[in-house]
């Protein structure tokens, strides 16, 4: 299991970042929109590519450097399902695509409040992560059937925007915006007539931009 293999790593990075921090919170973070599966695959080579945009669901611990500065250091899982069917001239095809994966990010973000009553606090970061996400792709013609597994993995370095809103002196909500700016992630897979890899390829402006909604809790 990937996680197994790097919890121990995760505990170094817990204790050395936050362990002299101002103040820390832990929360849950729902993304939506992540990477979008049908540009991790050879679309030459795979009738029926994958299909939908990666959600992610993290657990966030966090900790203040500074009173403006905090890193967060992040793990989740990530998943996508899309089901595709056709009837007609006495024939079904049906496609059926499941994504799963283990995201890390860590990042810096700079936080300060509009005003100093208000709760209202806009901020904005860069960070980085490394992603590792396992699709199968099963197609069922009449009764045969082919599956297909691709392997997409890689580091990424990314920028963040948003506005965090502090409900009270414990809870706060967020809105927070990603987009990847550099990577390295790329797609393995086998098909019959031999392996195959594939650079991630980034949709252009802003339709790879992922949207996220977190509730945490100060310690």
């Amino acid at each position: 299991m990937i996680f197994k293999k790097y919890i121990c790593w995760l505990n170094l990075l817990i204790i050395v970042l936050f362990d002299q921090t101002f103040s820390q919170s832990i929360g849950i973070v729902y993304e939506a929109s992540s990477l979008n599966t049908n540009n991790s695959v050879y679309n030459v080579f795979t009738e029926n590519p994958p299909k939908g945009m990666i959600k992610n669901i993290f657990f966030d611990y966090s900790g203040f450097l500074s009173e403006s500065f905090q890193m967060s250091l992040r793990v989740g899982y990530g998943w996508n399902v899309y089901k595709m069917s056709y009837k007609g001239s006495g024939s079904e095809t049906i496609n059926e695509e499941d994504t799963y994966g283990i995201p890390f990010e860590l990042d810096l973000k700079y936080q300060h409040y509009i005003e100093k009553d208000s709760v209202f606090e806009p901020l904005i970061g860069i960070g980085g992560g490394y992603y590792h996400y396992t699709t199968k792709d099963k197609s069922i013609y009449n009764d045969s059937s082919e599956e297909q597994k691709y392997i997409t993995k890689g580091f990424s370095q990314y920028i963040i925007f948003g506005l965090n809103i502090h409900l009270s002196e414990k809870i706060t909500n967020s809105i927070r915006f990603k987009k990847i700016m550099i990577h390295s992630i790329s797609t393995k897979y086998e098909v019959a007539s031999g392996s195959y890899e594939k650079d991630y390829v980034q949709p252009n402006g802003f339709n790879d931009l992922a949207i996220s909604l977190g509730i945490f809790y100060t310690l």
